[in-house]
């Protein structure tokens, strides 16, 4: 299940958003489901998250969007790949 970032961006300071996403998160958990959290661009936004579940992150805070061989040569060495 994916959290669009327009939920996430006012979540840590709004408190319909914060609903919103708190009930998805529920949801999610009951049915046993991942969540990706769209367009996480601060500290406050990643730490309101990680309090309330497990959740994938996705966002200028942890990087720019690069296309998937730029990604994996970052990540595995040459040998591995």
């Amino acid at each position: 299940m994916k959290i669009d970032r327009s939920f996430i961006q006012d979540a840590p300071l709004n408190t319909g958003d914060a609903a919103l996403v708190e009930t998805i998160l529920s949801v999610a958990k009951h049915m046993h489901l991942n969540v990706v959290a769209e367009g996480v661009e601060t500290e406050e936004q990643a730490s309101f998250l990680k309090q309330r579940a497990k959740v994938i992150y996705q966002g200028y805070l942890f990087g720019k969007p690069e296309p998937a061989e730029v990604w994996f040569k970052h990540w595995f060495d040459d040998d591995f790949t």
